[in-house]
């Protein structure tokens, strides 16, 4: 019997060749929601004056954000749910079909997207609220950062919440982010990994300026790759771990018969 292969492989392996198979609506899905956000974000930023937030570093810096920023980035995170739930219903149609209906794939989306946005803002607000927490400790005290453990360790558990609302019998909000907690519990490490490679784009953004031409280009390029790289890993991760949770119940219940026959 051959060596079972890592989880991670088989994501990888199952994320490419979904991709390959059908990376024209993948695309698509891509550029209508992630990439629509961009370019109004972009438009918004030429025509709509904004103005800045000042705020100030733990290391008494003074930072500026322009507003256009945190617009686009509010813009991209609610496309980027929507997006997420479109990869997992094109998987979830799949079924060996070689083309995959976008308008189908598109309303089922936008009839889950409420339940996805829900699920996403109460995950993102916990995780924001325990790393602002570290943030302020990490202010006073550089060994503070170990406070920022908290927010990592609930950014991993609640990253499969769009899969499992999408697949999923768990009903509820508190119930579906314990069902992905209860999915990513002896895989964090791996699930984490993967969150690495998805935000690998990001450093494409190093040395860039907000006022430089290749801002938007690099910043668009930044969101479309990630917003894919995400909604095909978490999906597949999803399914990947749900067999591997399966079988380790099954395992457990065939084992329990064998260790009553020996105590007797």
């Amino acid at each position: 019997m051959g060596k079972k292969r890592p989880i991670l492989f088989n994501i990888f392996q199952d994320a490419f060749y979904f991709f390959d198979k059908h990376w024209i609506a993948i695309i698509a899905g891509a550029l209508l929601s992630v990439g629509l956000a961009d370019i109004v974000s972009y438009l918004l930023s030429i025509f709509v004056p904004m103005g800045a937030v000042d705020l100030r570093a733990a290391t008494g810096s003074d930072i500026k954000i322009e507003n256009y920023i945190l617009v686009e980035a509010g813009a991209v995170f609610l496309a980027g749910i929507w997006f997420r739930g479109y990869i997992a219903v094109l998987v979830g149609d799949d079924g060996g079909t070689t083309t995959l209906s976008l308008s189908n794939a598109c309303k089922t989306t936008a009839k889950l997207y409420a339940r996805l946005l829900a699920l996403n803002l109460v995950a993102i607000v916990i995780t924001y609220i325990t790393a602002a927490i570290g943030l302020l400790i990490m202010s006073a005290n550089a060994l503070g950062a170990v406070f920022l453990i908290p927010a990592i360790l609930f950014s991993v558990w609640f990253s499969l919440i769009t899969p499992v609302a999408v697949f999923d019998s768990a009903e509820g909000i508190l119930p579906r982010l314990k069902r992905s907690r209860s999915l990513v519990s002896g895989h964090f490490m791996q699930v984490l990994f993967l969150m690495f490679i998805v935000v690998t784009p990001t450093f494409a953004m190093t040395g860039i300026g907000e006022e430089t031409a290749l801002f938007w280009p690099v910043l668009s390029f930044v969101n479309f790759s990630t917003s894919i790289l995400d909604g095909l890993f978490i999906t597949f991760a999803y399914h990947h771990l749900r067999a591997a949770d399966a079988a380790a119940l099954l395992t457990k219940r065939d084992a329990a018969p064998v260790s009553n026959d020996e105590s007797a």
